[in-house]
């Protein structure tokens, strides 16, 4: 098959889309954004939003722990109860199960504040933290301007890591990142029916030009001739 100008033209756009969707479609996971390691300087507030599958039925409690050795860390922070604030001297936790995402605070951070910590699921029975991330936190002195705090937003949320910039602010006393996940989804929305209505050109395109370039047969008006 040929390739003629109006297809030519199109061409280039298509394969752009195709080759976006390839990031930015639904399930698609972009940890690389997200920093393991996070560094910060004294008086700084680092912000940390812990992501997870949405929950029902009973309760279950969520933490901020720091490591203490492997596999075994000092609960810092957790939470008693959903959509409920709960501040331990300079750290705070509040969790939205339906929503499924926790968010810690801790602010005027100070040099012993470095080391590594971990995020997840409280299991008061068994006293085990079973973990959603784990960050590394670097704590050096130098100037800093108060109240921009140290965001890091959840793993697996596509570019949304935002290293001292200013925490939004709503109705609940934690909301999420600015990058809602209804936002994501009406851009992707938007994105497929742009290629819809391109692949959708593409082919009218294609089908004219064939139709064109169809001719029916003509009727034979030969005689023949007999000797």
């Amino acid at each position: 098959m040929t390739w003629r100008g109006p297809e030519l033209m199109l061409l280039p756009l298509l394969l752009v889309l195709l080759a976006s969707g390839r990031t930015c479609c639904p399930g698609s996971r972009v940890s690389a954004a997200v920093p393991k390691e996070l560094h910060a300087v004294v008086g700084q507030t680092l912000s940390v939003r812990c992501q997870y599958t949405p929950q029902t039925g009973p309760y279950l409690r969520k933490s901020w722990c720091c490591q203490t050795e492997e596999k075994r860390c000092s609960r810092v922070v957790t939470t008693s109860q959903p959509w409920t604030t709960v501040e331990e001297l300079r750290y705070t936790i509040w969790d939205d199960p339906h929503a499924g995402f926790f968010v810690i605070n801790m602010s005027d951070l100070k040099e012993d504040n470095s080391g590594k910590y971990w995020c997840g699921n409280y299991n008061v029975s068994i006293n085990t933290i079973f973990i959603l991330r784990n960050i590394t936190l670097v704590v050096s002195p130098g100037e800093t301007s108060l109240g921009k705090p140290l965001v890091a937003s959840p793993e697996g949320t596509p570019g949304l890591s935002i290293n001292g910039s200013e925490h939004s602010n709503s109705s609940g006393p934690f909301p999420p990142d600015a990058a809602s996940p209804e936002l994501l989804f009406l851009l992707q929305g938007g994105l497929l029916a742009v290629k819809g209505l391109l692949l959708s050109a593409l082919c009218t395109v294609l089908c004219c030009r064939d139709l064109a370039s169809f001719h029916l047969p003509q009727p034979d008006t030969r005689i023949p001739a007999f000797a």
